[in-house]
């Protein structure tokens, strides 16, 4: 009997061991042309990386915040990695699409960052 594998079986803000767990699965069931389907999905905008709302500072789980900011492929700077002490996050057009659902306490909302809106509304 063939294992599903589904997004839904991570948080839609979860920490490297998370992924790592799930990258297991999915490198069963992907081509073998795709390197890391956590690269993969960086780069379609899917998965990203946890920052500081300009894109640069960590900013992890402590904290008042209601965001987790986000940096995506559109949005990013550098290169994707993976550090084992990084926070991940999938976009919420994704995470929603995939039936996502949070199982932590953490209640923050996943926000691209480095987004600023008034000079998107301002064009």
């Amino acid at each position: 009997m063939d294992e599903q594998v589904s997004l839904r079986d991570v948080d839609p803000i979860c920490d490297y061991q998370s992924l790592r767990r799930l990258e297991s699965r999915f490198e069963r069931t992907v081509e073998e042309d795709i390197g890391s389907v956590w690269e993969t999905m960086f780069e379609m905008g899917v998965l990203g990386r946890s920052t500081g709302p300009t894109g640069g500072e960590h900013h992890g789980a402590a904290g008042d915040s209601r965001y987790c900011y986000g940096q995506f492929h559109f949005n990013a700077e550098m290169a994707f990695g993976f550090a084992t002490d990084g926070e991940y996050c999938f976009h919420p057009v994704f995470s929603r699409a995939f039936g996502m659902t949070r199982r932590t306490q953490d209640k923050r909302v996943v926000y691209p960052a480095n987004i600023d809106l008034d000079n998107i509304y301002a064009e």
